[in-house]
């Protein structure tokens, strides 16, 4: 992405650049809401920013469509992770869905997120975040439900790969026993 240019903000006031807060949610690994605070700057359909939360800090860098309010970012942790995130913003913050996907896909990770920027209220539709699934979600996350279903999945595809690792591992220490027994 080029570096913005100096004075050429969105005038979409749905979009300004500047500092945001908000929350995300998730439902397995650590079940809550957890705060974030991040500055975002808006441009000719680029978006960019940092930001911290419990996790640690990170930078942002995504795109977004003023006619249909469509956001589409990659929260990148410094160091760790990166979470992909889908959103709209329909007048009252930017909010969606994010996951994260680990080792080729086995693990995965989703929630709920809504944005706002600082100063604003999100009004009442914040307390209706979790319940919502945007548009698009399905098409580019798969199911829409972020139910214990993939957690299950994810557990039984670990534990398979985790036994598999264990009888090559027998495997190896019962031919190593037959080697120094000659």
């Amino acid at each position: 992405m080029q570096p913005f240019a100096a004075g050429a903000a969105e005038a979409d006031p749905r979009f300004p650049s500047g500092p945001w807060t908000g929350f995300f949610q998730q439902s397995w690994k650590a079940p809550g809401r957890f705060r974030t605070n991040l500055d975002l700057r808006f441009q000719n359909g680029q978006m960019e920013g940092e930001g911290h939360d419990l996790v640690g800090p990170y930078t942002v860098r995504g795109t977004y469509d003023p006619a249909e309010g469509r956001c589409e970012w990659t929260k990148q942790y410094l160091g760790q992770h990166a979470v992909s995130y889908l959103g709209y913003n329909e007048g009252n913050g930017i909010w969606g869905v994010w996951e994260i996907r680990l080792l080729f896909g086995l693990y995965r990770d989703r929630g709920v997120f809504h944005l706002w920027p600082e100063g604003r209220s999100p009004g009442a539709e914040a307390e209706y975040t979790y319940a919502a699934a945007p548009p698009g979600w399905g098409a580019r996350f798969g199911q829409t439900l972020t139910g214990s279903g993939d957690v299950k999945l994810g557990w039984a595809v670990a534990a398979g790969l985790l036994g598999l690792l264990g009888l090559a591992a027998a495997r190896l220490l019962i031919q190593g026993w037959d080697f120094l027994s000659w």
